[in-house]
């Protein structure tokens, strides 16, 4: 017997593109799913759209959740404690899956207990802009340094039921809170198969939210995580989030703050420093001094740079 797969879908005022989210659920060449519905009490024509849908289909429910009570995080524990599926995942009302997404996911699940989660290929449409964009699913070694698992995802249910949910005080980055604190435990697969089309448009959480929101959060994430999460403790996963800190405060104009971000990268893997700056990057963040000692060699600038925190 198929394994059943658990999809919640939160929506609030999402009736633009929300009937082709749901119509491509209906449409997956996997047909052991249940669909859960969290509206956050919606006021345009999205409660008529999920009415017409419920009475299409038996696996799909809806519930109504408030949308001050945890926002995006709130919203997607409220669909996932009625899960009943072993495998998890859920979808944007203005994304849709490819028709084989959830065969293809859950297919690699049964087939490799050894992973816990596994991740796609994944199109973007940009709003005004006809040509799409494939995005290739990174390696899960580069989560230290950005979102590596994509829109187009199935995990375990012990993945969720080990990590207690989405943390509803990281709104904006809930899901990145949730891939870092999961690397800990469970063993992440890409797999290079288009099966997952995002939209991005002028309507969507991620543009409505400001660069400097986003990233604050992002900062807090990481900062959070570098104390609580087993594997961040690791040298070089450290040095690579202390990067990541880096380039969120360069782009936030904080200088010194990228400088001390720099600087403590350094003190755990000096090497990785100095692979992505360079001598001249050295010399712009850390120092002249910095920079001569590099060109002397790499073992005298990895104990300058210790020296420097």
């Amino acid at each position: 017997m198929a394994t059943l797969v658990s999809i919640v879908l939160p929506t609030y005022n999402g009736a633009r593109y929300l009937e082709q989210a749901l119509q491509s659920v209906l449409d997956q060449t996997y047909t052991e799913w249940e669909l859960i519905i969290v509206d956050s009490y919606s006021t345009d024509d999205t409660p008529h759209i999920i009415a017409r849908f419920c009475d299409q289909d038996s696996r799909i429910r809806v519930i109504q959740h408030p949308k001050d009570q945890g926002r995006l995080p709130g919203a997607l524990n409220a669909g996932f404690a009625l899960a009943q599926g072993e495998y998890h995942t859920w979808l944007s009302d203005d994304n849709y899956f490819r028709p084989h997404a959830l065969e293809t996911l859950a297919t690699y699940l049964d087939t490799h207990p050894e992973i816990d989660l596994v991740y796609s290929d994944f199109t973007v449409f940009y709003e005004g802009n006809p040509t799409p964009e494939l995005r290739r699913a990174a390696d899960p070694d580069l989560l230290t340094e950005k979102t590596v698992v994509t829109p187009s995802f199935l995990y375990r249910r012990a993945v969720y039921e080990r990590l207690g949910g989405y943390r509803v005080e990281y709104f904006l980055s809930e899901d990145y809170d949730f891939w870092l604190r999961a690397y800990s435990y469970f063993r992440f697969q890409p797999i290079h198969e288009d099966l997952h089309v995002y939209r991005f448009h002028s309507q969507g959480l991620t543009a409505t939210a400001t660069r400097s929101a986003i990233d604050a959060v992002i900062e807090k994430t990481l900062l959070d995580n570098l104390e609580h999460s087993p594997w961040t403790r690791q040298r070089q996963p450290r040095s690579r989030i202390y990067l990541y800190l880096a380039r969120l405060a360069g782009r936030q104009g904080a200088a010194s703050r990228q400088r001390r971000y720099w600087l403590l990268a350094a003190r755990y893997a000096p090497e990785i420093v100095l692979r992505r700056l360079g001598l001249a990057g050295i010399e712009r963040f850390l120092g002249k001094a910095a920079k001569d000692k590099a060109s002397r060699g790499y073992l005298r600038v990895k104990q300058f740079l210790r020296r420097s925190r």
